[in-house]
């Protein structure tokens, strides 16, 4: 996101998304629809992810791993190995005109 203020302005004020998480200091911020599903908002200074360029279109499927082989068997062109944090699991392929996607699914949380 270019303007991250005015993108939780809209999904929060606007759309009326309870917001559940904003770190300023990484510029990220994630709503949490009625059903449950994430919406996460990366504001242009955000560390964390040098493939983020503007909106991400994010699918979720059932099981990461299983999804991701069979997409690479058509072609699909991944970007990133699969990620995790807490109990979500996601990575990022790119799709037509270079437009960025992730697959995403929950996951049993890590036990250490």
């Amino acid at each position: 996101m270019k303007d991250l203020e005015e993108a939780i302005e809209f999904f929060g004020d606007r759309l009326g998304i309870r917001m559940s998480y904003i770190d300023d200091d990484h510029q990220a911020a994630h709503f949490r629809l009625a059903n449950g599903d994430l919406v996460e908002l990366f504001g242009p200074d955000n560390p964390h992810d040098e493939h983020r360029r503007n909106v991400v279109v994010g699918l979720n499927v059932e099981d990461i791993n299983k999804a991701r082989t069979e997409m690479e068997k058509t072609g699909v062109r991944f970007l990133t190995e699969i990620r995790t944090w807490e109990d979500e699991a996601w990575c990022y392929f790119e799709g037509p005109d270079g437009l960025l996607f992730e697959i995403h699914s929950k996951q049993e949380p890590s036990r250490t």
